[in-house]
């Protein structure tokens, strides 16, 4: 997507309080010239890339239905997943 495009999308994303998400930066794409991509995070810090509105579209489900992936404390996840 556009820098513009990016930056619109990152204003909904923000102004959407029900996905319970953080915008944290609007990156260049290392791969794509002139293309951008959004990384966000969930309630719990964890991150994730949005390149397109359908990718976010659905990763808005994972906070808006408070998925655990998106709600469960990273610390504690690391603990439970060590023995792994």
């Amino acid at each position: 997507m556009t820098r513009s495009e990016a930056e619109a999308l990152a204003e909904r994303i923000r102004q959407d309080r029900e996905a319970n998400v953080r915008v944290h930066s609007i990156e260049k794409d290392p791969y794509q010239k002139e293309a951008y991509y959004l990384v966000c995070c969930y309630e719990n810090g964890l991150p994730f890339v949005v390149r397109h509105e359908g990718m976010w579209q659905e990763r808005r489900l994972y906070g808006v239905m408070r998925h655990p992936l998106a709600t469960t404390p990273l610390e504690q996840e690391r603990v439970r997943l060590e023995p792994l």
